[in-house]
């Protein structure tokens, strides 16, 4: 099966209140994918989203108006039920920017960071939280917030598998024609982007077992708790 034909199994609900220019972002993103459908839920002003929409050139794109703040369980329900093609569904906010953001926030402390600091973001906020359920003494949420930690190794590795052949659409919240590859210009500026494939590898291997073991660590505690 090809990366298209996989890709084509795939749609999307993107649940919006309000979020502007944000959701012509995501939608564009997402519509990059090759998705089999996409549909917007607005929770919000139905007729300023599809104004927003058409001024960026998405007006084709299927908008379902709730009427009111269904909230974001509720929207996500109705947009799954008018889905009708792709065997996955991804859910999601336009206005959830937590790679791209980093970029922003660590460039205050210069270019390197900054460089750096979209795959800083994307780890340090799952981790931080991770933190916080752990020193609360609440497992679950630190089980949740860990185990995504490390799935977003796996997210982080296919990004720098394609430091080279820089086929993935590439999301900025700059100027669109000035968008650059992280890891290009990473494995560039270090001398390993012929290894790019290797190093992600690596860091993927290293994601699943943390993944893994963070599953294995749940489990023994429950049992402990069983028999105690």
């Amino acid at each position: 099966m090809t990366d298209r034909d996989t890709r084509a199994r795939r749609s999307a609900v993107i649940v919006d209140y309000d979020a502007g220019p944000f959701l012509a972002d995501c939608v564009r993103s997402l519509d990059n994918q090759g998705l089999a459908e996409l549909i917007v839920v607005e929770n919000g002003d139905a007729d300023a989203a599809r104004a927003t929409l058409a001024a960026h050139g998405l007006e084709g794109t299927p908008l379902l108006a709730t009427g009111r703040n269904l909230g974001y369980g509720a929207g996500a329900n109705r947009g799954l039920a008018a889905i009708e093609r792709g065997e996955h569904v991804l859910i999601c906010n336009p206005d959830l920017v937590v790679h791209e953001g980093g970029h922003n926030l660590f460039g205050w402390f210069g270019p390197t960071l900054g460089l750096w600091g979209g795959t800083l973001l994307q780890w340090l906020v799952p981790f931080l939280l991770a933190v916080y359920f752990f020193t609360q003494r609440q497992t679950t949420g630190f089980v949740f917030c860990l185990f995504f930690f490390f799935e977003n190794w796996l997210y982080t590795a296919t990004y720098m598998a394609d430091a080279r052949a820089q086929a993935l659409p590439l999301v900025t919240t700059g100027d669109p024609d000035f968008v650059e590859h992280d890891f290009y210009a990473i494995f560039s500026s270090l001398g390993v982007l012929n290894h790019d494939t290797q190093i992600a590898a690596l860091v993927r291997v290293l994601g699943r077992c943390g993944m893994l073991a963070v599953v294995v660590w749940l489990a023994m505690r429950t049992l402990r708790n069983q028999e105690t």
